[in-house]
């Protein structure tokens, strides 16, 4: 059995998004303002074990992003002949 840890920080160095103006034909012009980004931190945990003819891994990830935090997993198992 394999176990990882992995941990970091995302970090933005330099750059801005501006704003975007559109209009639909016939309609009244309207601006997008995207937000405002900020820089966060990130995780993951996986484990995986098995041999030749089959394995098994499981992966949990997490990150932080605009002050929310987003969850992921997935799992995979594997065949071999």
């Amino acid at each position: 059995m394999r176990v990882e840890i992995e941990g970091g920080r995302r970090q933005i160095l330099s750059g801005k998004l501006g704003s975007t103006t559109a209009q639909f034909e016939g309609g009244n012009p309207f601006t997008l303002d995207p937000e405002q980004r900020s820089s966060g931190w990130q995780a993951r945990l996986r484990l995986a074990g098995g041999g030749a003819a089959l394995s098994l891994a499981g992966e949990v990830e997490a990150e932080e992003q605009q002050g929310k935090a987003a969850i992921g997993g997935r799992v995979s198992l594997r065949f071999g002949l």
